[in-house]
């Protein structure tokens, strides 16, 4: 149980410090573990990952003071955005609405609350609060969750995710929601993320995930989906921050990322010729 109370001062350690800059490295460290191990853990167990867990709190916190009426500007520089232009483009992202559209009520603000692990005198652990939203299991022995992701090509480049200070790459995505569908879920985490209205086109690559830690056994089901956005967005969407936590999305060249660590595995050798139908993986990495 040493990890759930780890993972506990890890929340209440973003909780108590929403206004100032958090990194993975310091959460991994609070945890003792690996800042890969860590992310990788966090994500399966709370539904959602490190930086997006601590916009969506910062989010919610900054609704809750533009209804005190602190101002947008002083709102948008507290949680680490860089121009009230960035912050409000986020912030109807997530809320659904601007920030000057926010009243002394909370009617219409997103909710979501902080999480935590309550480990109980018989020894089962429990989440509450947001990630029964997540199409995420979780027990003594296993855990298991359901993600989707979304593939941009434009002009022989694709467009990826990494830490700032980071060199393993990613296809940016997220845990999809109880209720909504894998396509839907996908347009959700762009606009998100970057901004941008993206279209789904089509259905690419179906990925089950097996590995263990810690003699735990964990399994993701992934759907991953051709998208595109108009010229002008694709054009705007390099270089994107979350908050005070920078997560980078750029473009990469096709024909570079045999030079990379990117995430599938698979991804590398089939981005250069895309199947017209939709293809299977199990990415097995389990100890033998």
């Amino acid at each position: 149980m040493e990890i759930f109370e780890q993972l506990n001062q890890v929340l209440a350690h973003i909780e108590d410090n929403l206004t100032e800059n958090l990194s993975a490295e310091k959460s991994a460290q609070i945890a003792t573990l690996s800042s890969y191990n860590f992310q990788r853990l966090f994500s399966y167990l709370t539904g959602t990952p490190h930086a997006e867990y601590i916009r969506n709190r910062r989010l919610v916190k900054a609704g809750s003071d533009l209804q005190n009426g602190d101002k947008v500007i002083d709102v948008a520089l507290r949680y680490g955005y860089e121009s009230s232009t960035a912050f409000t483009r986020a912030f109807k992202a997530f809320h659904g609405m601007t920030p000057s559209q926010v009243g002394q009520s909370s009617a219409g603000l997103k909710e979501f609350p902080p999480m935590n692990f309550d480990i109980t005198v018989e020894g089962v652990v429990k989440m509450y609060q947001q990630v029964i939203k997540n199409w995420l299991f979780t027990s003594e022995q296993a855990t298991c969750n359901f993600r989707s992701a979304g593939i941009l090509i434009h002009d022989e480049k694709i467009f990826l995710q990494r830490e700032q200070d980071g060199n393993e790459f990613a296809i940016p995505g997220g845990t999809v929601q109880i209720g909504e569908t894998a396509e839907e879920s996908v347009v959700t985490a762009y606009l998100s993320e970057t901004g941008v209205d993206i279209k789904v086109d089509r259905l690419i690559w179906v990925e089950e995930i097996f590995w263990e830690w810690n003699e735990k056994a964990t399994q993701s089901l992934c759907f991953y989906f051709l998208i595109s956005a108009n010229e002008m967005d694709l054009v705007q969407m390099p270089n994107c921050q979350l908050g005070n936590e920078k997560i980078v999305f750029e473009w990469v060249a096709l024909d570079k990322l045999t030079d990379l660590t990117v995430y599938p595995k698979f991804a590398k050798d089939k981005l250069q010729n895309l199947s017209n139908y939709i293809e299977h993986f199990v990415s097995d990495q389990r100890e033998s």
